[in-house]
């Protein structure tokens, strides 16, 4: 998850609440962890990626919904 949150804290606090199970990314490192073509100027954005950078699903329900699947193989 790449948060526009400028506070990290509030950010991770945010991730734990709703149970995202993958790692939170802030935009400041969102060019180093390989992320850029996947900005938007929308908040919130969802677009699911593995660890290749494959888009594997976009918009919330779709995200979660295939995170949902790749969770219980």
């Amino acid at each position: 998850m790449a948060s526009a949150d400028q506070n990290p804290k509030a950010a991770l606090n945010w991730a734990q609440q709703h149970s995202f199970p993958w790692p939170t990314v802030m935009m400041n490192k969102i060019d180093k962890a390989g992320l850029t073509k996947y900005k938007s100027g929308f908040v919130p954005h969802y677009v699911l990626v593995d660890k290749d950078g494959k888009k594997l699903a976009q918009g919330k329900a779709n995200c979660l919904k295939k995170a949902a699947e790749l969770a219980n193989k």
